[in-house]
Parts: C-alpha cells; sequence; structure tokens
C-alpha cells in the first residue's frame, strides 16, 4: 500500500469538499426561488423538502454503514456521481412529481457522501499519529474551501439569467467528473466490520450499541434541536428575501456568495481561536451569533438590516459548523466514524422531514416570524445540551 503524506492526504480532503461546496453553491444559490418560479407555493416546496430529509433519513444509516465496510472513498465517489444526476433531474423539472424524482436521486447521493470524506480524513490521521492535526486543518480546509466557492454564487446568478437551471446543470457535471476522480485516486480505508455479517444485522447492532451509550443519545437530541432553526432559514430566506422584503432573484446569487465568505472567515476565525480556548464554546458562541442575527429578521423588514441579520445569522453559523467538526469526532469510536456520523445525520433529516412538512403550511397561514421565534427558543435549547455534552468522557484526544 502507498504512503502519502499529511499534505497530499490533506489536499486531496480539501479538493473533495471544495467541490462539493462550489456545486452545492450552483444548486443553493436559489433552488427553492427556482421550484417557486416554476409554479411551486412554498407549502409544496416544504412538502418536498421534508420528502427529502425523509429519504436522507431513510438512506442515511445503511449507506454509512456501506462507507464503514466497503470504504470510505469508494462510496463518497459513488456519491457524487450519483448527486450529480439528481443535479440534472432537478434541472430539468417542472411538475411536483418530477421534482419529487430528482430529489430521491439527490437525497441518495448526499448520503452516499455525508460524513465518508472525513471518516476517510480522520482515520488517515489517525493511522499516520496526527489526530491532533484536525484541529488546525479541519477548520482551515472549510475555510477555503467555502470562500473559493464564495464565487459559485456570483456565478450562478448571472448564469441564471440565460436559464434558472443552467447553475444546476454544470454543477452536476463538477459532481459526476470529479466523482469518478475521486474513485481512482489514492488509497482507501474501512471501519472494522464483519464481511461476513448480514447488512441489516449491523445496522440493528450497530444502532443499538449508539443507543446504549449516554453520550451519543445527548448528540441525537442535540442535532435534533440544532437542525430545527436550520431547516427554518433554508426553507424561509429566499422567498422572504424576495417576497417580503423585495429584492429581485438575481440578488439571491449575491447574497449566497455573502453567506459562503461569512462561513469562510468564520472557520478561519475558528482556527485560530482553537489555539485560545475550547472548541465547544465556540459552538456556543456561533449559536449566540445565530440567534442574534434571526432577532433582527424579526426587528426589521428593510433590505439594509435583512443583510446585516443574513452576515450575522451565517458567520455565526460558520463558527458553529467548523467548531463542531473538531470535538465531535472526539466522543465517537474511530472504528465507527462514518456509522456514528450518518446515524446523527439522519436524526437531523427526520426532525427536518417533520419540520418542512409542517412549517411550510403554518408559514402560510401564521407568518414568518412564526418560523423565526421557534429557530430561536430551540437554539438556545441546543446550548443546554452542549452544556450537558461537555461533562461527558472523550474517546479520541
Amino acid at each position: 500500500m502507498k504512503e502519502y503524506t499529511l499534505k497530499k492526504i490533506s489536499f486531496f480532503y480539501g479538493f473533495i469538499i471544495l467541490v462539493y461546496t462550489f456545486s452545492d453553491g450552483l444548486f443553493g444559490f436559489g433552488f427553492t426561488a427556482l421550484m417557486f418560479y416554476k409554479g411551486l407555493n412554498i407549502g409544496t416546496i416544504g412538502l418536498l423538502l421534508g420528502i427529502s430529509d425523509l429519504l436522507v433519513t431513510i438512506f442515511e444509516y445503511p449507506t454509512g454503514m456501506l462507507a464503514d465496510k466497503y470504504g470510505r472513498k469508494k462510496i463518497c465517489g459513488l456519491g457524487f456521481i450519483v448527486y450529480g444526476l439528481g443535479f440534472f433531474a432537478f434541472g430539468l423539472s417542472n411538475t411536483f412529481f418530477l421534482f419529487l424524482i430528482s430529489n430521491i436521486i439527490r437525497a441518495l447521493g448526499m448520503s452516499l457522501i455525508d460524513g465518508a470524506p472525513s471518516a476517510w480524513y480522520l482515520t488517515e490521521l489517525n493511522n499516520k499519529n496526527a489526530y491532533k492535526y484536525k484541529d488546525k486543518m479541519l477548520p482551515f480546509l472549510r475555510g477555503i474551501s467555502l470562500l473559493i466557492g464564495s464565487a459559485s454564487g456570483i456565478i450562478a446568478g448571472n448564469l441564471s439569467k440565460i436559464n434558472m437551471s443552467l447553475p444546476v446543470f454544470i454543477g452536476g457535471f463538477i459532481l459526476m467528473v470529479s466523482g469518478i476522480f475521486i474513485l481512482f485516486n489514492l488509497e482507501d480505508n474501512k471501519g472494522h466490520q464483519d464481511d461476513n455479517e448480514n447488512m441489516i444485522k449491523t445496522v440493528l447492532k450497530n444502532m443499538k450499541q449508539l443507543l446504549d451509550e449516554k453520550s451519543m443519545r445527548i448528540f441525537i437530541l442535540f442535532e435534533a434541536s440544532k437542525v430545527v432553526m436550520f431547516t427554518i432559514f433554508i426553507l424561509s430566506w429566499q422567498i422572504y428575501a424576495v417576497d417580503i422584503i423585495g429584492m429581485e432573484s438575481i440578488h439571491l446569487g449575491y447574497l449566497y456568495t455573502v453567506m459562503l465568505i461569512s462561513m469562510s472567515l468564520a472557520s478561519f476565525l475558528t482556527s485560530y481561536l482553537l489555539k485560545l480556548i475550547n472548541g465547544i464554546k465556540i459552538t456556543v458562541c456561533g449559536i449566540t451569533l445565530t440567534i442574534i442575527g434571526v432577532i433582527l429578521f424579526l426587528l426589521t423588514e428593510s433590505q439594509s438590516g435583512f443583510v446585516l441579520g443574513f452576515v450575522i445569522f451565517e458567520f455565526g453559523l460558520g463558527l458553529l459548523n467548523s467548531s463542531y467538526q473538531t470535538w465531535l469526532y472526539d466522543y465517537i469510536p474511530n472504528t465507527s466514524f462514518s456509522s456514528y456520523t450518518s446515524a446523527l445525520s439522519a436524526t437531523s433529516s427526520l426532525i427536518a422531514f417533520v419540520l418542512s412538512i409542517f412549517l411550510g403550511q403554518l408559514i402560510l397561514v401564521v407568518g414568518f416570524n412564526f418560523g423565526w421565534i421557534t429557530g430561536i427558543l430551540f437554539q438556545i435549547v441546543s446550548i443546554l445540551l452542549i452544556i450537558r455534552i461537555k461533562k461527558e468522557k472523550r474517546r479520541n484526544v
């Protein structure tokens, strides 16, 4: 087996998350606005997003097991190809049924990818006795990918002038080509799985092991709590900006760029702050900033107020996401990185499924402020759960 340097391994992992971030930016800059443009209302869009999250919940844990059993890099590369096919299907859709089919494909691709790159990278670091290298590299690489990926918002905004679906098609093409590259470069690694054990039995055994651990049960509650605000934001912000604030749809691309730049700067700041303070404290600071950003949404309907709140929210989200990665894996067995993180993601997707279906309809009736207030309350719960998590014993230090 060929040995690779830390630099080459980190570069390869950085390439994976950069391509994913950039391609997802070409899709995400206005995907709800695209569905809205093609005649779907926020209630129907919420239903579609909810179904997508349910599908991710169904696919997530088994695909995490596949990554641990057959190879994290292999499953990641396959996921990129499937996810790219989902982009093409989405861009061609113009009815509820077609959007549903495209979301099924996207959900499968997303589930195959989720957790696999990080599990591959952390295992490679662990094999080289350089596990703590993650504290420096995970936020830094995330920051680089977000900074470069921020261009996707501007590019997508301009491409959408030609055709609303064009950015989505280009994103799908990039994902598929990159998936092939990932499959055939560098060595793979796996978790410790019994090759002769039935897949269903393996899933049930690992799920029982996950639920038997007190720290993991708290993490599941934390995932469920923090995803509430994220789901509300994803469902609402694009339509809120256009329909309530009065922005033009082309400005969504610029806002998406601002979002990625804000998250990128937050990731770089996290990399620096980790030298000074515990990652858990940075996560709490990030959650607090998201609350402040949403409070600004509640206090004003001006474009300047919305943009300010948007930047604060995204900067806080950047602190949350980049710091959470650095301490989450300290509590997870390194032989089950993909399985456990997939289980946590499945929890988030299940909650998002329920929220997307009901919140879309509630916002139609009650208004956007109901969603913002609900998000704030659950972010406060998230902070309380983090305080509880901090008391649990870490596995990897």
